[in-house]
């Protein structure tokens, strides 16, 4: 009995020495996870952006080119580099702006320094420039020294119209903008005693809004501080408004393209081909029967060199059957050596019945259509025939 009651007391002292170690060990505490973007949120870094301006009544529309422009009076948010791909595309922009367009733009389109791009031709907002050497070396340092800000968030104060109170924008650098000589600037936001990196200018009846903390709207950026506040600023968001993004630029396949466009074209050329490879292919056998070979009578092999010749060299042909009816005529006709053409014709017209004209246009020499020379060699036949008949 005894035993039994030790052996239970050693489990029990094991157990609870085995629970306090753990719960020294241990401890239980909330961790939280990010889970990562899916579906449009992964693959579009303004999704948050465009589902905030749905959320305020602005009816959002994608486009993947400048083909189209916006209706007038809508807004246009421009992040594409490659939007001027195709010609005629900046004068397009240019007045549809100046027509009453809002355009918005990221600071990374405009040119950094030297740089000439086309909107810099007829934007109003540039670049601030930096300060030069002598200023800083005044501080006491050779070179100039980026700015460090001692909090991770900043505070933009808003001027112009609508003038606000400011954002708090955190975790997100910031480029400075200023407006060109002879620009109106309409809006702006800045910190205190520096240059704006939020900027609105008038460009005829339109105007244009640079973007210099554009890494504050994108992705889930726009979720922290007050980004939202600073982007319905900038977009001057409101119910109804028209809102265009164009974020790439992006087209069909090639060859999808030319299928839909010149499908008749395509389909001529595939049958060329499959023809031209169909004739050059090796056969099995020959592309029809193969005659039987046998000898061809004597009148067959006249007749097949009478139609070479008359393809070939008409004039032998005429030729030879003029001295066919020589031989023929020869033995008829007196002194036949010693008459000319005329008289030639007249003496086997009256020993054959022919006319004395057709066969003088028969024995005449020169060139002769095939039509004549096939008259003309049926003519001097039928002559020597005749002759050659008679004299049996």
């Amino acid at each position: 009995m005894i035993r039994h009651v030790l052996l239970w007391g050693a489990a029990l002292l094991l157990l609870a020495a085995l629970a306090a170690w753990l719960a020294l060990t241990f401890e239980l505490a909330d961790q939280e996870t990010r889970a990562p973007p899916t579906g449009e949120a992964a693959s579009n870094p303004l999704y948050a952006a465009q589902a905030l301006a749905r959320e305020l009544g602005a009816h959002v529309t994608q486009q993947t080119s400048l083909d189209t422009l916006p209706p007038p009076g809508a807004s246009l948010v421009l992040s594409s580099r490659q939007w001027n791909l195709l010609p005629g595309r900046e004068d397009a922009l240019r007045d549809w702006v100046r027509q009453g367009g809002h355009l918005v733009i990221p600071s990374m389109l405009l040119g950094v320094r030297d740089e000439d791009t086309p909107l810099d031709r007829w934007l109003p907002v540039r670049w601030a420039k930096i300060e030069t050497q002598s200023k800083t070396q005044a501080n006491g340092a050779g070179k100039p020294k980026a700015l460090v800000c001692p909090s991770p968030c900043r505070y933009l104060s808003e001027s112009g119209e609508p003038a606000g109170p400011g954002f708090r924008i955190c975790d997100t650098d910031a480029a400075k903008l200023e407006i060109k000589p002879g620009a109106r600037a309409l809006w702006s936001a800045s910190e205190r005693g520096s240059r704006p990196s939020l900027l609105r200018a008038a460009v005829g009846q339109g105007s244009v809004t640079v973007i210099g903390l554009w890494g504050a709207i994108t992705g889930e950026n726009i979720l922290k501080a007050e980004h939202a506040q600073a982007w319905a600023a900038a977009l001057r968001l409101r119910p109804g408004m028209q809102l265009w993004f164009v974020a790439e630029e992006s087209r069909e396949p090639l060859l999808a393209w030319l299928w839909q466009r010149a499908w008749a074209v395509w389909l001529l050329g595939l049958l060329a081909l499959g023809a031209a490879l169909w004739r050059a292919a090796p056969r099995f056998g020959p592309r029809q029967v193969i005659p039987r070979v046998e000898r061809r009578s004597m009148a067959e092999q006249i007749i097949g060199t009478a139609h070479f010749l008359a393809r070939s060299d008409a004039p032998a042909l005429h030729g030879a059957q003029l001295r066919a009816l020589d031989e023929a005529a020869a033995p008829r006709v007196r002194r036949w050596e010693q008459l000319d053409l005329n008289a030639r014709a007249r003496a086997i017209a009256a020993l054959t019945g022919l006319q004395a004209d057709a066969l003088v246009r028969a024995m005449t020499g020169g060139a002769r259509n095939v039509a004549r020379l096939e008259a003309d060699l049926c003519q001097l036949e039928t002559a020597v025939r005749r002759l050659r008949s008679s004299s049996l």
